[in-house]
């Protein structure tokens, strides 16, 4: 608590508000990437709808096992008429284009910032990774889960590229508002070092499948390398 009080104390609480502002602009990104999806697959589920299960289900995000946002929505694409497969393929496009826009985004400035090295090394790794599986996925949507829907369009697949890295970009930038309302942190990071180290180490949590939700795993990397 005493640590608490004296961090805030040293804070910009302009900055702060404004992190949040831009923060709360993901969940309104998120339900447009959902109805670029469905709409591929030949869904006209409008974005306010989609913008209902989302926030509605926000909550369910922070229930231990990390998977239950998911699950809620997916009962309720399902009750709005989506196939399972077509589901399918959102929680695949969703939970892939995360892990590998953070990877891509968040990578190669991580590596350029601390050589190949340590955590420099494994974020110059998981940046070719990233690149392989944006690569793949048009392929394994097509050839598999999409294929018996008519495909998905590499147009449409290219536009749900660019929204969720826009997402991302729009993250990256509130984590480094936030940082820079606390003195301390700023004098020791760059802009573009926080916000790739914060997609970085987001990417790392997601993948620590034995940590639910990634959790500590994403404060410990992410607060290691700062």
């Amino acid at each position: 608590r005493e640590s608490l009080r004296g961090v805030l104390a040293s804070a910009n609480l302009r900055r702060l508000l404004f992190a949040a502002l831009l923060w709360s602009l993901m969940p309104l990104l998120a339900p447009l990437f959902a109805q670029l999806v469905f709409r591929a697959l030949g869904h006209r589920f409008s974005w306010r709808q989609l913008a209902a299960i989302h926030i509605g289900q926000l909550p369910a995000r922070y229930i231990p096992g990390g998977i239950w946002h998911t699950v809620g929505r997916a009962g309720a694409f399902f009750g709005l008429g989506a196939a399972k497969r077509d589901i399918a393929v959102f929680v695949l496009l969703e939970n892939a284009l995360a892990i590998s826009l953070a990877f891509v985004l968040g990578g190669p400035l991580v590596a350029f910032y601390r050589g190949l090295a340590d955590w420099g090394l494994v974020a110059a790794l998981a940046s070719i990774g990233g690149i392989l599986a944006l690569g793949t996925l048009p392929w394994l949507l097509n050839h598999n889960l999409a294929k018996s829907l008519g495909g998905f369009s590499i147009r449409a697949y290219s536009i749900c590229v660019g929204t969720v890295a826009v997402s991302w970009c729009i993250g990256a930038t509130a984590f480094v508002v936030f940082v820079s309302a606390f003195p301390d942190f700023e004098a020791h990071v760059s802009a573009l070092e926080a916000g790739a180290t914060y997609l970085f180490a987001w990417g790392m949590g997601f993948i620590a499948f034995f940590a639910p939700q990634g959790i500590g795993v994403f404060e410990v990397v992410a607060g290691s390398m700062i």
